[in-house]
């Protein structure tokens, strides 16, 4: 059952600037990551096999996200790290902050 409260957008249908996001880890430790799919309320990246090391966010860090195109940065929460077949990862990550939310949301309804 599905008991999300916002409506989610895949990466295809993302304007460029929301598919690429640079997670700074509460070490400092800086990750790449690809959007896979993002509402108003949280997002989920995808870190390549190359960019996966031991410096992960683990479940309830804080972490900071970027996207640097837009210029955004919002505090997220890791709710979740999965290792896939393929050696990359997927993390989710839940934007606790209102005024985060309120800036993802105003985003999102941009590109509809």
């Amino acid at each position: 059952m599905d008991k999300r409260h916002a409506a989610r957008r895949d990466v295809v249908s993302l304007q460029e600037a929301l598919t690429r996001a640079l997670l700074i880890l509460p070490d400092n430790h800086e990750i790449e990551s690809c959007v896979i799919d993002i509402s108003s309320q949280g997002l989920k990246v995808s870190i390549l096999p190359s960019a996966v090391s031991l410096s992960i966010p683990r479940k309830n860090e804080i972490v900071a996200v970027i996207f640097k195109a837009i210029p955004l940065q919002l505090a997220c929460k890791c709710i979740y790290s999965m290792y896939c077949q393929d050696g990359s990862m997927l993390i989710g990550f839940f934007v606790f902050d209102l005024d985060g939310q309120k800036k993802l949301l105003y985003l999102l309804d941009e590109i509809e």
